[in-house]
């Protein structure tokens, strides 16, 4: 352990008595650095540029810690935005697909609705020729029938008497009890 230092020996003029006298001349630390051209700073302008030093690389440390904070929120958040996205294609598929199956529903139905009619007027064809087939070989009575007697065939029919008119519509005549004149045809049609 070393002795305490001697209170004269900071006085001028003093005897050098102290850390120098106990520990020989280059036992004191060495002052700082001092830096080219800068003979005549003063010592604290080196402590205060190392502690500037310092204080920037903490600041440098303290901002690369929070960019990777950042990064990775803006990966959750990124793969939020995939999931919200996914689940909404999801919905969309899922709805699409609810779609497509109702289209395919209307379209079974209107098939199976196109195949009753077509059943239909199968069995419409089949009766239609099977009526044909039961005309083409009935017997032809019809043709082997006598053919009428020209006689009477000869004798035109008599016309249909004609109705004599009342004398309330005769022709030019105006109707009664209206006092209007009826309308009669040009002359050349008379």
């Amino acid at each position: 352990m070393r002795p305490p230092l001697d209170p004269r020996a900071s006085e001028p003029g003093g005897a050098r008595r102290g850390w120098d006298a106990i520990d020989g001349p280059g036992a004191r630390p060495a002052p700082p650095p001092v830096l080219a051209g800068s003979a005549g700073t003063p010592a604290w302008l080196g402590w205060l540029q190392v502690g500037m030093s310092s204080m920037l690389a903490v600041l440098f440390v303290v901002t690369l810690v929070r960019s990777r904070e950042q990064n990775q929120e803006l990966q959750r958040v990124r793969q939020r935005l995939k999931a919200l996205e996914s689940s909404r294609s999801i919905d969309r598929s899922a709805a699409q697909d609810e779609q497509l199956r109702a289209v395919v529903q209307r379209l079974q139905t209107i098939e199976e609705q196109q195949a009753q009619r077509l059943q239909i007027a199968e069995r419409e064809r089949l009766r239609i020729e099977q009526q044909l087939l039961d005309l083409n070989n009935r017997p032809r009575i019809a043709r082997t029938a006598p053919p009428p007697d020209a006689s009477e065939e000869s004798t035109p029919a008599a016309p249909p008497p004609r109705l004599s008119p009342s004398p309330r519509f005769q022709r030019g005549a105006p109707p009664i009890g209206t006092g209007v004149m009826p309308l009669r045809p040009p002359p050349e049609l008379r």
